[in-house]
């Protein structure tokens, strides 16, 4: 997932008072029933708002509703055209929207505001003005990747498909260590703008900003870091076929359908396992 995703100017930071995230803190939707929504028409589209539900209207086609308690995020194509409206109401009821250009890459994602930072937030405010911050974040990040490299194994060794020696090693050189290095997106844009669209659901829900400011001016990109953890779990468990794939819309759809419960977890359990060890870290320091 690239961290060059830009903020659109529907992001917007409202103050407010703190509420306390627990390591195990659920963060997952108010709404179970509620799911991804794919605006993917190639032909152009209107999205407005139709009472409690948005509004997806064609030329000559009869406009098709999706009610807004059903829908937790969005990605839309380039031909979806928003009015203003749609937008805003997307944005009351806390549903992210991530946006894909003409060649179906991730270009931008409007955030709604966090209206009560969590304890996390605080955390990482103050973890963000220590000089080794970076150095500090980057280790979290690495043992997440060998985390999802370890779990890889361990599912094949169970499923009967043990990883011998020799791939282990090319695994966690290739996926932990020079994942760092990778091109910043390994499967097609609409993975990637579907895994976005996933951590900034589950970030905003966990109280958290998509990017933080450090003492040094540089960013720390949480919900493109988030993204890009989801983007290795899925390429894992496609076996590693994520860089060769290729797939229609549909199809693509389908597989991140398949994998959605186990990537929600995933996405909670990893902001757990941040509030963790950067209550550690400050514990420590202090």
């Amino acid at each position: 997932m690239t961290a060059a995703l830009c903020r659109l100017s529907g992001t917007v930071h409202a103050a407010g008072s703190s509420s306390a995230i627990a390591p195990s803190h659920d963060v997952r939707p108010g709404v179970p029933e509620a799911r991804p929504l794919y605006l993917m028409s190639p032909c152009r589209c209107v999205v407005d708002t139709d009472g409690p539900a948005l509004s997806v209207s064609r030329e000559r086609r009869p406009s098709v509703r999706y009610p807004l308690a059903r829908v937790s995020r969005i990605v839309c194509a380039a031909s979806i055209e928003w009015r203003a409206r749609a937008v805003a109401s997307c944005l009351e009821r806390a549903i992210p929207i991530v946006i894909l250009n003409t060649a179906g890459a991730p270009v931008g994602y409007v955030q709604p505001a966090v209206p009560v930072r969590s304890s996390l937030d605080r955390l990482l405010t103050e973890l963000l003005e220590r000089s080794d911050w970076r150095e500090q974040y980057d280790n979290w990040l690495r043992a997440e990747r060998m985390r999802a490299v370890q779990s890889w194994f361990r599912h094949g060794s169970a499923a009967g498909r043990p990883v011998g020696a020799p791939a282990r090693r090319e695994a966690i050189r290739r996926f932990v260590y020079a994942h760092e290095e990778r091109p910043a997106t390994t499967c097609n844009g609409l993975y990637s703008a579907a895994l976005m669209a996933l951590s900034c659901e589950y970030v905003r829900k966990a109280g958290l900003a998509a990017i933080y400011t450090a003492i040094d001016g540089a960013e720390l990109s949480l919900a493109a870091d988030v993204a890009r953890l989801l983007e290795l779990a899925l390429e894992l468990e496609m076996q590693g076929l994520g860089e060769q794939l290729q797939t229609s819309a549909r199809e693509t759809i389908y597989i991140l359908e398949t994998y959605s419960d186990g990537l929600e977890r995933r996405c909670a359990h990893i902001l757990g396992r941040l509030f963790r060890r950067t209550q550690e870290l400050l514990r420590e320091w202090r």
